[in-house]
């Protein structure tokens, strides 16, 4: 029986984010820096009825000998780019300005979201993204609001005397002193912007789901009553339906 891998690659600024999906199931994500040739090899190091199938996503500049060596030993390639056919009816966003994280969490909360819902995808990390899709599929928009520690640093650098302060789980309602009082501002400030957009959602679809994902998800997920439910790998989920619809198309139209 022929099984499968998909090798998915989130190359980001700092680190190159790896996840291998072997039969559909995922496995834990591997930071590296710079992927080397041993890297890839053992990446790719799989039985004969396996077929071997990636997707490659930057954010910055590509790495042109990781794509060359998955070109060579892939069955199946993707470069997932403006151009790239994506399992939603439409694209409500200039495709060139939508980032492959955004799209990425848009498919994956559209597969797993209940069928007939709204939905609200809120990722929390260097900045805050929602990202809004139609119960038909539909990827209606987003916002981008700055993330908690770019609030926490933005206030330290455009002010003389602001400290920054470090994140916690845990504040004050009202600090009682400086740091306090910039912790509980911007945790409950994006508590507070969270719980506007869910209630938005709320007031204007009586079926909906609002999925959490992020870096910073864990600082709020207990915070926020309208959160469906939190997925910390959403955008790997997205990535592997990507692939595995560009995939079958291609089967399909040979």
């Amino acid at each position: 029986m022929l099984r499968t891998r998909n090798i998915l690659i989130d190359r980001g600024n700092t680190y190159c984010k790896v996840t291998l999906s072997d039969d559909g199931k995922l496995s834990e994500q591997i930071l590296f820096r710079e992927l080397s040739q041993s890297d890839l090899a053992s990446l790719c190091d799989v039985p004969s009825n396996v077929s071997l199938r990636a997707l490659y996503s930057a954010v910055g500049t590509s790495e042109s000998r990781v794509i060359e060596f998955l070109r060579e030993r892939c069955s199946f390639f993707l470069y997932l780019d403006e151009k790239t056919e994506i399992p939603l009816k439409e694209i409500r966003y200039h495709r060139r300005q939508l980032g492959a994280d955004r799209i990425a969490l848009a498919v994956g909360a559209y597969e797993i979201a209940p069928k007939g819902h709204e939905i609200l995808v809120i990722d929390i990390g260097t900045a805050i993204t929602y990202e809004r899709i139609s119960s038909a599929g539909v990827y209606l928009g987003g916002n981008i609001s700055p993330g908690p520690l770019t609030r926490s640093i933005s206030l330290h650098q455009a002010t003389a005397k602001l400290p920054q302060v470090e994140l916690a789980i845990a504040y004050k309602d009202l600090g009682n002193t400086t740091e306090e009082a910039i912790l509980a501002g911007i945790m409950d400030g994006i508590l507070f912007e969270i719980e506007g957009y869910c209630r938005k959602i709320k007031d204007q679809h009586p079926l909906y789901t609002v999925l959490l994902t992020g870096g910073y998800a864990p600082y709020f997920a207990d915070k926020l009553k309208s959160v469906t439910f939190v997925e910390p790998n959403l955008v790997m989920k997205g990535l592997d339906k990507l692939l595995e619809y560009n995939v079958q198309k291609a089967q399909f139209e040979h």
